[in-house]
């Protein structure tokens, strides 16, 4: 959240804290190829219980003997840690229990076109020298750029592959801290719009950048070209990662704003009041729906 609401009551006894760190990956072609390998695996994990599932009505057990006889099925599977596949097992079957708790619609596949990920226990990975970070079952040493000390306790990694082709590993960690008493000295209200992101109660106007429009032409020419390609070729690929580069462009630079006027709000205020919207209800009006969406109120 980029709008944080801080009230008058803290904790005065130790509270646990969990931060997640997130570092740049650069890996050689044949350490991409191995964690392609990785993605992969732990894909088909998912999407092999989740065929099942929809098939035979397939519901996951609470162990995971379902999932060391598919291992033993598909000997190449043993090319992923095994943790690596429980994870991604379990998660199939949290996303099982949420849809029959909340009677929300099905499930969907994973793709190897959007976002890739696997898990890994902190235990079996090392980061060297804050220059490199070592995985099980790969012989050689992938650089990463850590930019920040990295405090607390490690309890998970997890590496990442976006669209767009780069790689990074999240770090979370768990950290005990104690909480300090605050008093609230300045408060302020927030009204949130569409000509302007943040409005103050002071009467500070935050403009919106509307960063879709800026890059709107090249994302249209991006897009036309990527239509004109053969679809599984490598011209198309290389234009498809351009064209997701150019979105992610665009999403970091909307991020990159609302950093930089939350970190102003809290710097300058105790106490931060702003209205709650109903953001399922104003994206069902089609007609404003290209606005609503630029704000990126969600966040």
């Amino acid at each position: 959240m980029y709008i944080f609401i801080i009230f008058d009551i803290f904790a005065t006894a130790m509270e646990t804290e969990f931060l997640t760190y997130k570092f740049r990956l650069l890996p050689n072609n044949e350490q991409k190829e191995f964690l392609n390998v990785q993605f992969g695996n732990v894909r088909f994990v998912y999407n092999y219980f989740l065929d099942k599932h929809l098939k035979e009505n397939y519901m996951p057990l609470s162990n995971y003997i379902d999932l060391y006889d598919l291992v033993e099925k598909f000997c190449w599977l043993k090319k992923s840690q095994i943790n690596s596949l429980e994870y991604s097992y379990k998660k199939f079957c949290n996303n099982i229990k949420f849809i029959n708790s909340n009677q929300s619609s099905e499930l969907k596949f994973l793709s190897k076109r959007k976002f890739n990920c696997f898990n890994i226990k902190s235990s079996n990975v090392e980061v060297i020298k804050n220059k490199f970070i070592k995985i099980p079952m790969l012989n050689s040493l992938i650089k990463c750029i850590v930019h920040r000390k990295i405090k607390g306790q490690i309890l998970l990694y997890s590496i990442i592959k976006y669209n767009d082709g780069k790689f990074y590993v999240n770090i979370l960690t768990q950290n005990k801290c104690k909480k300090q008493r605050v008093k609230c000295k300045n408060i302020v209200g927030l009204d949130l719009g569409i000509k302007n992101i943040v409005t103050t109660s002071d009467g500070k106007i935050y403009d919106n950048p509307k960063y879709i429009n800026k890059y709107l032409h090249n994302v249209s020419v991006a897009t036309k070209h990527l239509h004109n390609k053969k679809r599984g070729s490598n011209s198309f690929e290389r234009q498809r990662i351009k064209l997701a580069k150019l979105y992610k462009k665009i999403a970091n630079s909307r991020k990159d704003n609302l950093h930089k006027i939350s970190r102003e709000i809290v710097n300058n205020y105790d106490a931060v009041c702003c209205e709650k919207l109903n953001i399922k209800d104003l994206v069902k009006n089609h007609t404003c729906l290209k606005v609503f969406m630029m704000q990126v109120w969600e966040h």
